[in-house]
């Protein structure tokens, strides 16, 4: 018997630097690493295993978060119907662990849209407002503290089967962050 996990939501290498700047392109990874860090974190402070970082996880992750960006949608599932397995697939990954008798979870995601803060902003009477700049740590945080205060996607991150994660983060010219988090 084949259970697949599928929870609708809202989406390793060394220490990124902490950014104060915009968030950039180039920060895709550094968003991610964090991410994956925090979760960790929050896994041990419930007594469960660390996840390890799966690259064909983070690959579809990744691909996830892009075509979303691209293609303007924010869903588990692509225009054309396509959802998580459909990505684990394309990047040849089986997923299968054992969950209880003759039970498997197949894999889980989770999705987050954000957008970066302007540095300052400009009223129409010329007045200038600062309004902070998101760092790489915050939109991090934003992401994982926003699954964890949603039942569903907090569910994903503290099943306890859970062996792996891959995170995918995309950022688009206008300051649309789209992060994917799929587990194995």
């Amino acid at each position: 018997m084949r259970i697949q996990l599928f929870l609708i939501l809202c989406g390793c290498a060394p220490k990124p630097p902490l950014s104060t700047g915009p968030v950039q392109r180039s920060d895709h990874t550094a968003i991610a690493e964090q991410v994956h860090v925090r979760i960790n974190q929050i896994r041990a402070q419930h007594g469960l295993e660390k996840l390890a970082w799966e690259k064909p996880l983070a690959r579809a992750a990744t691909g996830h978060s892009r075509d979303m960006a691209k293609r303007d949608y924010f869903d588990h599932h692509s225009p054309e119907g396509n959802d998580f397995s459909f990505r684990y697939e394309k990047v040849d990954f089986t997923c299968r662990v054992p969950a209880g008798s003759h039970r498997f979870l197949t894999g889980g995601e989770n999705i987050h849209k954000t957008w970066r803060a302007e540095a300052t902003r400009t009223w129409s009477d010329g007045r200038k407002e600062e309004t902070g700049i998101r760092t790489i740590p915050e939109v991090a945080e934003q992401a994982v503290q926003g699954w964890m205060n949603s039942p569903g996607h907090r569910k994903n991150i503290l099943t306890p089967e859970w062996q792996s994660e891959g995170i995918g983060v995309w950022v688009r010219s206008d300051g649309a962050v789209f992060i994917t988090q799929n587990f194995c």
